[in-house]
């Protein structure tokens, strides 16, 4: 969850996702999250990277 106050500040990050203990199969699933504001656009892109396949 992000609050306002965080995204106020206008974050842009990457951060490591913790992984499950086991995996549903034929599924990938994220290694990191990212948050970034585009001051040009004046909106926010929030993502899931690093997709791994299990």
């Amino acid at each position: 969850m992000m609050t306002l106050e965080f995204l106020q500040t206008r974050p842009n990050v990457s951060t490591p996702i913790k992984q499950p203990q086991s995996y549903q199969a034929d599924f990938a699933y994220p290694t990191r999250y990212g948050v970034r504001y585009d001051p040009e656009s004046r909106q926010f892109e929030i993502t899931l990277d690093e997709l791994t396949r299990h």
